[in-house]
């Protein structure tokens, strides 16, 4: 695409960054700079590929059942997007979490 000169098809590779004002994107869980996809972590929400440091990494908080909300991609938390997309259901009138019923 012309947006994407290097002709890669938008694969993530490593950071040339050279300080932290060249990285872009932060860790999800304790928003240090962080621009490096690794460990295939998932949006607890939507289920896109999230940025988690090597210290959340190793801290296994994505197996934290209290942390889970913290593991959410940029756009579930501007959102405010709180129910994982597995628990809901499409229904002929809007949208509705598993589980509940419309009335």
């Amino acid at each position: 695409s012309a947006d994407n000169p290097d002709g890669d098809g938008g694969v993530v590779r490593k950071s040339k960054a050279k300080n932290k004002q060249d990285i872009r994107g932060n860790c999800c869980a304790c928003r240090k700079p962080w621009d490096r996809y690794i460990g295939k972590k998932k949006c607890y929400t939507c289920g896109v590929p999230i940025l988690l440091c090597d210290k959340c990494l190793t801290a296994k908080i994505h197996l934290d059942p209290t942390k889970l909300l913290s593991l959410r991609c940029p756009l579930c938390v501007e959102e405010d997007i709180t129910v994982p997309a597995s628990q809901v259901e499409f229904t002929d009138n809007g949208i509705q979490n598993k589980g509940t019923t419309n009335t």
